[in-house]
């Protein structure tokens, strides 16, 4: 009964995450929508991961995480020249 439980939950949490990360945004615009509240006065709870690929150390890559409050929440341990982030 345990294991069942433990299947339930894990299986609730995969289907969380799943829904609330994008792998789809192709450019800034896309992502300046995705982290950015509609209402600027009343900001709604909004936002989630985003997948994506972005040079190592590029300082124009780190400007945009930072102006859009970014922040990378995985590396991947395996690279080449890119970094994997989830936003």
């Amino acid at each position: 009964m345990l294991q069942e439980i433990q299947k339930n939950y894990l299986n609730a949490a995969l289907k969380f995450r799943e829904s609330y990360t994008r792998d789809d945004i192709q450019t800034l615009e896309e992502l300046r929508a995705f982290f950015t509240p509609k209402n600027e006065e009343r900001p709604e709870i909004h936002g989630g991961l985003c997948l994506g690929q972005m040079g190592v150390e590029d300082p124009a890559t780190e400007q945009i995480i930072a102006d859009q409050k970014i922040t990378i929440r995985c590396l991947p341990l395996k690279q080449r020249n890119t970094k994997v982030l989830a936003f």
